[in-house]
């Protein structure tokens, strides 16, 4: 599926809690299969850090609920996905 996805997302930016951890395993198997992701990165925790001071910790559950963001089945791809798409937006 990584050429899929990499076509995919080709030239987008790429949105994501935490970043740095998916995106070195995409990074990583990426190389192997000479894909170069090099898209711009946005990482809603480093976001909420500077927006959002004060929370007793920055995981997505937390900022969810900070700014009334629904994350039903949590650690579930599509659940924290289209929560952390709603808590860029409040965000931005």
């Amino acid at each position: 599926v990584l050429p899929d996805f990499y076509k995919y997302c080709y030239g987008c930016t790429l949105v994501a809690q935490n970043i740095a951890f998916d995106y070195g395993f995409l990074n990583a198997i990426g190389k192997k299969m000479l894909y170069n992701f090099d898209n711009p990165q946005k990482d809603t925790m480093i976001m909420a850090r500077n927006k959002l001071r004060g929370l007793k910790n920055y995981k997505l559950g937390t900022i969810c609920d900070y700014l009334g963001v629904s994350l039903v089945g949590a650690h579930r791809a599509v659940n924290d996905c289209l929560a952390t798409a709603k808590v860029f937006l409040k965000l931005v």
